[in-house]
C-alpha cells in the first residue's frame, strides 16, 4: 500500500512538471527570439519600409552590423533584404541566409541553434553568384543537412532576387542579399508565411567566400518574431492613414520562377554612394550572357474589389466559378466556392456565399465550429430526399451529437438562408446557400481571421452517418487581402504538424506496441518461463518512456498553436489518465510484495462463491496490477483510434483506422488461438497429473506452502524412477 501511495504521489509531481513544462520554454524563446513588431524602424534602403537591427550597432564601428529590411507583403509575395557589413575583408561574409521556420519552434531550445533543423531558407553565395532555396534537415551541407531543394522547388522572383557584394572607400565591406518569394507556395509541404500572426525567421552569415563557392559553417546567427500585420497596424495608427500595400511594376504579373537564380557583383561601391544611397536594381542575363540593369521603380496602391475576384489576384485565389472569389477542394470529389457580399456597407447584413459541388449523389453539409469539432457546431445541411418529395431547401441545423437525433433544425425564425439550393442532376450533387456572416445566438463568423469549417458527404440522399467528413481552416478575406491566410489544418489550434505526427508515432509505438507485449507475456508466461518477466518488465518500462514523450510533445504543441486548448477533448483527458496510469504500473511493478507463506490446506473466502477475496498482500497487488494492465490495454486502443480521428481531420489527410481495425483484429484471433491451445495443453497436462500417486501431487502444494511462487517461477517436482 505504500508503494501504491508513493507511485501516486510520484504520477501527481510529474503532472504539474509537465502542465507548468510549456511556460518555461515560452520564456526562453521570447528571451532568444526578439520581437521585431516591439523595435522594427524605418528602413535605410529607398525600396523598402522597414527595418531590423539583427547584429551589431554603429557605436561599435569595429564590429560587423546585420540588418533585415523588407516591404509589406502584396498579394501573395514578401520581399526582404538582409545587409552584412563588415569593417575588413577578413571579417566580410561569403554567404548570407534568410530562413522561415513552420513553428516557433521543437523540442526543448538550449540556443536559436536549436531552430535551424526543419526549417527552409534562402541562401546567396558570393562566389557563385547564386541565390537558392535549401531545406535544412541537419546541420552540415549536404544530403541529409543542409540541402538544395529541387529545381521543381526553385519558385524565387528572379526579379526581385540577388546577391552582391563591394568595397567601400573607407574599407567596409558590403554583402547583400535581396529576395522575393512567395507567402503561401504551390508545394504544400513549404513553410507558409503568415501576413498576420507571429512568423519565426532565422538568419546566418557564413565566413569570407572560397573559390569554387561551399557553405561554410556560419559566423554569426540568430532568429526573430515577426507580425507583418501588426506592423502594418502600428505605422497606419502613426501616420493616421489606413494601411496600403506597395508594389513594384515588376510584380505585375508574377513572373514564372527560373531554375536558377542569376546574380550580379561589382567590385567596388560608387565614389558618392552608401548602402543607404544604393538605388534599387533589377538585373536580367539575356541569352548571350550580357546583363542589362533597370534601376527604375515605380510604387502603386491597390484596392481590390469586394465581393467579385480582383483582376490581379494569383492563381492561388482564381475561381473556377467566375460568379464567386475563391474555389477551395476540401477533398476528393467535393469542391467549395465561396465569396463575400456587403462586407463593408453600413445599410445591408455582410454574408457569405458558398456553393458546394460534389461528384456523386449524397446529401451535403457545411458547418461553422469554433474548434474543428462536429459537436456544438452550426451547419447547413441539403436533403435531396426532401428536396425531392417536399421541395426543401437547404436549412440550418444544431449539432448536439453525432447520432442523427441530435442534428436538430433551428427553429424558423432563426432559418435565415438566402438563396439556398440542393440540386442533382443524375451524378453530381450541388448546394448553394448565403449566410449572414454575424447573428444573434450563433456562431460569427469573422471574415478577417482563419475559421474552423466542418463538412459532410452522406452516404446516399437521405441523412445518416456520413460516409466522409473532415475539416479545413479559412481566412475568408484571403483572396481580398492577398493576406495568404488559408490553411487546410495547418494554423490554428492544431498547427505543428510534424510534432503532432511525432505524438502520434510514440503513442502507438506504445499501445499499440510494448503496452500489448507486456500484458501477452504476463499472460502466456508459460511459454518462456524463466525470460517472461524480463520481457515483461522492460516492455512495460518502454512504454512509460514513449507515452511520457508523446505526452510532452502533445502539451508543447498546443501551447505553440494560435488557440491552445489544453483538455478540451476527451482524447486529451484520456492522455493525461493514461500516462499517471502507466506511471503508477511501473512503480508498482518494482514494488512487488514478496510470496508469503500460506497453508495449502487453507479455505479460501470468496463472494457469493466467485470472486476470490485476496488473503495476503501479494495477492492484492497481483489483482490491482492485472487490472491496471487490462485498462492501460483497452483505453490504449480506444486512445489510438480517437488520435487518428483527430489527425485526419486537423490536417485533411486519410484515415489510419482500417489498418488499426486490421492491426485488432489480427491481434485478437492470435491471442484467441493462443488461450485455446494452451487450455488444450494445459487440458492433457491434467489428465497426466491424475495419473500420478498422492505423494508427487502433494509435492506441489507443498512448494506453494514453502514459498515458491507458482506464477513466477517453475515448481520443482520429484520423481520417483523405478528400474526394471
Amino acid at each position: 500500500m505504500k508503494g501504491l501511495i508513493r507511485g501516486l504521489a510520484l504520477a501527481g509531481i510529474l503532472s504539474t512538471y509537465v502542465a507548468g513544462f510549456p511556460s518555461k520554454i515560452r520564456r526562453r524563446a521570447q528571451d532568444m527570439l526578439p520581437d521585431a513588431s516591439s523595435s522594427f524602424q524605418s528602413s535605410t534602403e529607398s525600396e523598402f519600409d522597414h527595418m531590423f537591427v539583427l547584429s551589431g550597432s554603429d557605436s561599435a564601428p569595429t564590429a560587423p552590423k546585420l540588418t533585415f529590411h523588407w516591404n509589406d507583403p502584396v498579394r501573395n509575395t514578401f520581399k526582404g533584404r538582409l545587409i552584412h557589413r563588415a569593417p575588413k575583408a577578413e571579417s566580410d561574409s561569403g554567404w548570407l541566409g534568410f530562413a522561415a521556420y513552420d513553428t516557433p519552434f521543437k523540442g526543448v531550445p538550449t540556443a536559436d541553434m536549436d531552430l535551424m533543423v526543419g526549417s527552409q531558407a534562402i541562401i546567396g553565395q558570393v562566389a557563385t553568384n547564386s541565390v537558392s532555396k535549401y531545406v535544412l534537415a541537419g546541420k552540415r551541407e549536404g544530403p541529409g543537412g543542409v540541402e538544395r531543394m529541387e529545381e521543381s522547388f526553385q519558385s524565387l522572383i528572379p526579379t526581385g532576387t540577388s546577391i552582391h557584394q563591394f568595397t567601400g572607400d573607407d574599407g567596409h565591406v558590403t554583402t547583400i542579399l535581396t529576395f522575393e518569394k512567395l507567402l503561401m507556395e504551390n508545394d504544400s509541404a513549404e513553410i507558409m508565411i503568415e501576413t498576420k500572426g507571429k512568423n519565426t525567421f532565422l538568419y546566418a552569415a557564413g565566413p569570407p567566400a572560397e573559390a569554387g563557392g561551399g557553405l561554410g559553417f556560419h559566423v554569426l546567427r540568430g532568429g526573430f518574431t515577426l507580425d507583418f500585420q501588426e506592423i502594418m497596424d502600428q505605422v497606419a495608427v502613426k501616420t493616421g492613414g489606413t494601411t496600403t500595400a506597395t508594389t513594384s511594376t515588376a510584380n505585375e504579373p508574377v513572373p514564372a520562377p527560373a531554375p536558377e537564380t542569376t546574380a550580379t557583383t561589382t567590385g567596388e561601391a560608387p565614389k558618392e554612394a552608401s548602402v543607404a544611397q544604393e538605388p534599387a536594381t533589377t538585373t536580367t542575363t539575356s541569352e548571350n550572357g550580357a546583363s542589362t540593369v533597370d534601376a527604375s521603380s515605380t510604387t502603386t496602391t491597390t484596392t481590390p474589389a469586394v465581393g467579385a475576384p480582383p483582376s490581379d489576384v494569383p492563381s492561388a485565389c482564381t475561381p473556377e466559378d467566375p460568379s464567386y472569389l475563391h474555389t477551395e477542394t476540401l477533398t476528393n470529389g467535393l469542391k467549395m466556392h465561396y465569396k463575400l457580399n456587403n462586407l463593408f456597407s453600413d445599410t445591408a447584413a455582410s454574408s457569405v456565399s458558398v456553393k458546394l459541388e460534389y461528384s456523386g449523389l449524397a446529401w451535403l453539409g457545411f458547418g461553422f465550429s469554433t474548434d474543428g469539432k462536429m459537436i456544438d457546431s452550426e451547419a447547413v445541411i441539403g436533403r435531396p430526399d426532401l428536396a425531392a418529395a417536399d421541395e426543401e431547401k437547404p436549412l440550418k441545423y444544431n449539432l448536439k451529437g453525432k447520432g442523427t437525433t441530435a442534428v436538430i433544425p433551428m427553429e424558423e425564425a432563426r432559418q435565415t438562408l438566402t438563396d439556398a439550393l440542393i440540386t442533382q442532376d443524375g451524378t453530381n450533387t450541388v448546394m448553394t446557400f448565403t449566410k449572414i456572416l454575424e447573428e444573434e445566438g450563433e456562431h460569427t463568423i469573422d471574415p478577417a481571421v482563419p475559421i474552423h469549417f466542418i463538412y459532410a458527404i452522406g452516404d446516399g440522399n437521405t441523412l445518416a452517418y456520413h460516409a466522409k467528413k473532415g475539416t479545413i481552416q479559412l481566412n475568408l478575406s484571403t483572396c481580398l487581402t492577398g493576406a495568404g491566410a488559408k490553411t487546410a489544418g495547418g494554423t490554428g489550434q492544431n498547427s505543428n504538424r510534424t510534432m503532432w505526427a511525432a505524438h502520434g508515432i510514440l503513442a502507438t509505438l506504445a499501445l499499440a506496441l510494448a503496452t500489448p507485449l507486456a500484458v501477452t507475456t504476463a499472460w502466456f508466461r508459460t511459454l518462456v518461463p524463466s525470460s517472461w518477466i524480463y520481457i515483461h518488465v522492460f516492455a512495460n518500462v518502454s512504454s512509460f518512456f514513449m507515452i511520457l514523450l508523446s505526452f510532452i510533445l502533445a502539451v508543447m504543441a498546443m501551447s505553440m498553436s494560435k488557440n491552445p486548448a489544453h483538455f478540451s477533448d476527451p482524447h486529451h483527458i484520456a492522455g493525461l489518465a493514461i500516462l499517471m496510469l502507466v506511471t503508477f504500473q511501473v512503480m508498482n511493478g518494482f514494488l512487488r510484495p514478496p510470496v508469503e507463506k500460506r497453508d495449502p490446506y487453507a479455505m479460501e473466502s470468496k463472494i457469493a462463491g466467485i470472486i476470490t477475496i485476496p488473503g495476503t498482500a501479494r495477492e492484492l497487488w497481483k489483482i490491482l496490477h492485472h487490472c491496471a494492465g487490462l485498462v492501460v490495454l483497452g483505453v490504449g486502443f480506444w486512445q489510438l483510434k480517437t488520435g487518428m480521428d483527430l489527425y485526419a481531420a486537423d490536417f485533411t489527410v486519410g484515415s489510419w483506422k482500417p489498418y488499426f481495425y486490421a492491426y485488432l483484429a489480427i491481434f485478437g484471433t492470435v491471442i484467441v488461438l493462443l488461450k485455446l491451445w494452451m487450455i488444450w495443453e494445459e487440458r492433457k497436462a491434467r489428465m497426466g497429473l491424475d495419473s500420478m500417486n498422492p505423494d508427487q501431487r502433494r509435492m506441489g502444494s507443498a512448494a506453494i506452502a514453502n514459498g515458491v511462487d507458482p506464477d513466477s517461477e517453475l515448481v520443482p517436482v520429484q520423481f520417483d524412477v523405478g528400474m526394471q
